[in-house]
């Protein structure tokens, strides 16, 4: 059965309460655009989630699947954010199908999974898995589905400029596997933009952990270029040549789960299906740009 329905939300906690943001309004945009695109998004009922994280347990080298049977979390240990929970089962058996497929059609791509303490014990997840998480949760399906997660490696940070033909390959390698299953599936990326805004006043102003770079806004106009037409030229351009020009300035901790994206979208076309798409909103209400959009596989 083909995939359904792919969805980008952001992992910013300010996004969760942003009454306790009133100094950047945007916080409040983002939470009302995040709802809103998760009760579309759950409109459909799914038997699998495949799910993105940049911030999971990652491998220093490879990329790499959970395969304990259960995960649980919450986005951190503060009295502020301990509340926001998740829980979720995972499909180890189509995990462990996909990561053959892997195996056979990304040879070069070093790919493993990992058991946390025991297959018994849930997997702990944080705030890149809860946070999406948490937002479809608002709109609960009759059936909760089953997730593969699936984390980038930690040379990200280093590399992701040097990693997107890999990616870009591994997307299209996923997409023609999960478009094959029986089950009815959906993708969701868990994805912040560029790091590097300067914080447009309020208290927070002047503390940029990671720097401003000029390189920031557009990096992001062009994720949100691509977002709007994720299968024309002009879109692939600018997510795979103009983005990944700015990317190790602009640091975006979630541009290669967009690849991966647009990967199976334009896969998706070619073999003669359509996108529709909508980008909700983009905005960086404190140092990090966030997007929420939908893209339905037609």
């Amino acid at each position: 059965m083909p995939i359904l329905k792919s969805l980008v939300l952001p992992h910013g906690s300010n996004i969760l309460d942003p009454e306790n943001f009133p100094s950047y309004p945007g916080c409040q945009t983002l939470h009302d655009k995040a709802l809103e695109g998760s009760k579309t998004f759950n409109q459909t009922q799914y038997d699998l989630i495949f799910l993105v994280t940049p911030h999971g347990h990652a491998l220093s080298k490879s990329y790499c699947f959970y395969l304990n049977s259960s995960g649980t979390g919450n986005v951190d240990d503060t009295k502020q954010y301990a509340p926001y929970t998740a829980s979720l089962d995972i499909d180890t058996v189509t995990t462990q199908s996909l990561m053959k497929h892997l195996g056979n059609e990304c040879p070069k791509t070093a790919i493993e999974s990992l058991v946390s303490y025991g297959d018994d014990m849930k997997i702990p997840l944080k705030w890149a898995e809860v946070i999406p998480v948490w937002f479809l949760n608002q709109f609960p399906s009759k059936a909760q589905p089953k997730f593969v997660i699936f984390s980038l490696p930690h040379k990200r940070l280093t590399e992701g400029d040097q990693m997107v033909s890999e990616a870009y390959l591994l997307g299209k390698s996923i997409y023609e596997f999960l478009n094959n299953s029986p089950l009815k599936i959906a993708v969701l990326i868990s994805c912040d933009l560029a790091h590097t805004h300067k914080i447009p006043g309020g208290p927070e102003a002047g503390t940029e952990p990671y720097g401003i770079s000029e390189m920031a806004e557009p990096f992001d106009e062009a994720i949100e270029k691509w977002a709007r037409n994720p299968v024309a030229h002009s879109g692939m351009e600018s997510l795979l040549i103009d983005a990944k020009g700015m990317l190790m300035k602009a640091l975006s901790c979630g541009y290669l789960g967009l690849v991966m994206l647009a990967a199976g979208l334009k896969t998706h076309v070619l073999k003669g299906g359509k996108i529709e798409s909508e980008v909700f909103v983009r905005l960086h209400p404190t140092y990090f740009g966030m997007m929420v959009a939908r893209f339905d596989l037609l």
